[in-house]
């Protein structure tokens, strides 16, 4: 059984433009285990299922959600996908978008 070891930290970011833009980026530290692949995951409101917002390469350790809207909670984990087909999620970490 492979262990993904993975703890995301965020940081909530807005940008000055005639409307005021915000973002979402996670940073992680990898695991020792060997990764094929990484995905990104949202759930919206944090119910139902998540949906897979991005695939990333096996060396990532960084993503930004620029699609989120204001006012809105999301709930965000990352997924190793490992060369025999097998995965390991992360923790799942809440934002609120102001």
């Amino acid at each position: 059984m492979k262990r993904f070891i993975l703890t995301l930290a965020l940081a909530l970011s807005t940008a000055c433009f005639a409307a005021t833009a915000h973002t979402v980026t996670f940073m992680w530290s990898l695991s020792p285990d060997y990764t094929h692949s990484q995905a990104v995951y949202r759930q919206k409101n944090c119910v139902g299922a998540f949906v897979r917002r991005e695939m990333l390469s096996n060396t990532a350790v960084e993503w930004t959600d620029t699609h989120v809207a204001d006012g809105a909670t999301y709930c965000y984990m990352v997924t190793a996908i490992y060369p025999d087909g097998g995965t390991a999620n992360s923790n799942v970490v809440t934002v609120t978008i102001p």
